[in-house]
């Protein structure tokens, strides 16, 4: 049975936009609503086009997170997000977009403080192995 990949829900924004004096500190998303052209304009927006790199291709998953808001809500668009959503709100939004071009929508991220370590140890390994 394939896996369900829906992703549907809401995000609580620590800096509330608002559109025609409504404030809006929730916003709800689903991205089974992005359709092909919100994927496309997500892609290739701004200088996307020209060199498709890692750090372009991270560029579109908030723009993708905005456009699983604007098709659930109806009442905002995507130019309400760009102007007015800020700080944390912004990552909360590439998460979405994020999740959505990975293939694990539905999933939370992990973002616990865990980090790796390289020791020295892990380094000598490393170099030994390209040296042979």
């Amino acid at each position: 049975m394939k896996e369900e990949t829906k992703m549907k829900g809401e995000i609580k924004l620590q800096n509330p936009i608002s559109k025609n004096g409504k404030m809006y500190d929730v916003l709800r998303y689903d991205t089974d609503k992005i359709k092909v052209d919100d994927y496309i304009d997500a892609v290739s927006s701004k200088s996307f086009a020209v060199n498709m790199s890692i750090q372009t291709a991270l560029a579109c998953h908030p723009r993708l997170g905005m456009y699983a808001v604007v098709r659930e809500m109806g009442d905002l668009v995507i130019e309400d997000l760009e102007e007015q959503v800020r700080g944390i709100d912004v990552i909360e939004l590439a998460d979405i977009g994020m999740l959505f071009t990975r293939g694990r929508a539905g999933q939370k991220l992990d973002l616990s403080d865990e980090t790796s370590e390289t020791t020295a140890e892990d380094s000598e390994q490393t170099r030994s192995k390209s040296a042979k």
